[in-house]
């Protein structure tokens, strides 16, 4: 089990270390203040920014905070923590090789998955990430050791179980402008008498601006399970995309998603049978700058029961940023 602890981490922090250009002359512009309205309710995170680096994020909503700090040497993160209100909490911890490069990361997260009087149901994960790199510095393999520990009381009585998995990425750029992510699982329990392992397949599709406009996933048989197109909009600057977290997100280059000098506009989701199951459209508002002071998404999806689709659902999550 393994689950994000601080929801709103993704939107902050990953969307925009998805990708990076290097000829962007903006570049680490950090808003104020973001808030984010859903249609389930509403969250609001400060910034904290020392010497040009963002040093914390805290966010609110109606029912418990949450917060992310940053640790720094020189210009490179070598640490970071989350909690929140409910008593998650995590810790990453950065290594690298000499020219920059992310080579390890050391993961510790517990989730209380359910707390009600003495009783109590939580998950202790440890995970250990290393990285490996090709002469022109691109990403061709990288390798998750993951421990979980789960432990429950109920009624005076602890019960632990523990499962240890590995998941082993490789990367071929070979057929650029497409690229192959392969990624193989394999359980690691000692008392499984054969241990478990399957295989998935991600393909990328990039564009001259090296941007993932098409992107496929294949199923442990080699079948197409899902395909995913985006569009971007050009010339625009998403705040968060700053050198140190570009760096510590390597692993994101495959999806699509924000840059330094452009957005996303849409993002559409087809089945294996090129049937569209989900998607998602960005109204963009910028500042004098191109940088986004309102951004709509729209949202829609459905699925399938005995082969006939349910009605769309719609939600729609509107985010305005303060500069």
């Amino acid at each position: 089990m393994k689950k994000h602890l601080v929801t709103f981490a993704a939107a902050l922090l990953l969307l925009g270390a998805c990708s990076k250009n290097d000829d962007s002359t903006e570049r680490g512009i950090f808003p104020k203040k973001m808030r984010v309205t859903t249609d389930d309710g509403s969250y609001e995170a400060t910034y904290t920014v020392r010497d040009g680096k963002l040093i914390s994020i805290k966010s609110t909503n109606e029912n418990l905070g949450s917060s992310i700090t940053f640790t720094y040497e020189g210009n490179r993160i070598v640490k970071q923590a989350s909690e929140n209100g409910d008593g998650d909490h995590s810790t990453d911890s950065y290594t690298y090789y000499e020219n920059g490069l992310l080579k390890t990361k050391v993961s510790d997260l517990t989730e209380i998955a359910k707390r009600e009087g003495n009783d109590l149901s939580k998950y202790d994960t440890h995970e250990v990430t290393s990285y490996t790199y090709d002469e022109q510095k691109r990403l061709t393999r990288w390798v998750e050791d993951r421990t979980t520990v789960h432990i429950e009381t109920k009624s005076g009585t602890t019960t632990t179980t523990t499962d240890k998995t590995e998941y082993t990425y490789t990367a071929d750029y070979s057929a650029y402008p497409k690229v192959v992510v392969k990624m193989t699982y394999k359980s690691k329990n000692p008392n499984e008498v054969q241990p478990y392992t399957s295989t998935t397949e991600y393909h990328s599709t990039f564009d001259a601006k090296g941007r993932v406009v098409r992107y496929e996933r294949f199923d442990s048989n080699g079948k197409l399970a899902e395909t995913t197109a985006y569009t971007y909009e050009d010339g625009k600057h998403f705040p968060l995309v700053y050198d140190a977290f570009v760096a510590i997100h390597p692993e994101a280059f495959y999806r699509g998603g924000s840059g330094a000098d452009y957005l996303p506009l849409t993002e559409k989701e087809t089945d294996a049978d090129g049937e569209l199951r989900e998607e998602t459209t960005y109204e963009n508002t910028y500042d004098d700058r191109g940088f986004p002071i309102k951004i709509v998404e729209k949202h829609r999806s459905r699925y399938k029961v005995n082969n006939t689709w349910k009605p769309w659902e719609e939600n729609t999550e509107t985010t305005v940023y303060e500069y």
